[in-house]
């Protein structure tokens, strides 16, 4: 990357996200990209939605599953974060990408482990 390249990439990565959904609306990743960016400004009321709405586009989606259950479990919603929790376990179980998978069932446990403790 050249130093001009980088003196001109978005450093407001939660607008960079919202331009994303305006260019790709149906985009899951897109909305799963905003909701994380939603989490780090503590914003987990909007984050969760976010998260659903990319759910919403792919029920399949692990990654939106996993950051709902960050988001509410943040929130202080043990029982959404559980249920987002299970079924991100649930659908990583079935997943193809076998390496995300994996990594994915870790990261699952652990958080249902911090939730039931």
């Amino acid at each position: 990357m050249t130093k001009r390249q980088i003196e001109q990439a978005p450093t407001d990565f939660f607008a960079a996200h919202q331009q994303e959904i305006a260019a790709h609306p149906t985009s899951p990743v897109a909305y799963v990209d905003k909701g994380w960016s939603h989490f780090s400004r503590h914003e987990f009321d909007q984050a969760m939605e976010t998260f659903e709405q990319a759910a919403s586009l792919d029920s399949q989606s692990i990654d939106a599953q996993y950051g709902l259950g960050v988001a509410a479990r943040a929130k202080g919603d043990k029982a959404r974060a559980r249920q987002a929790f299970e079924k991100a376990l649930a659908l990583a179980e079935v997943s193809n990408d076998v390496a995300k998978a994996t990594m994915m069932r870790r990261m699952t446990r652990s958080a249902l482990k911090g939730i039931e403790e």
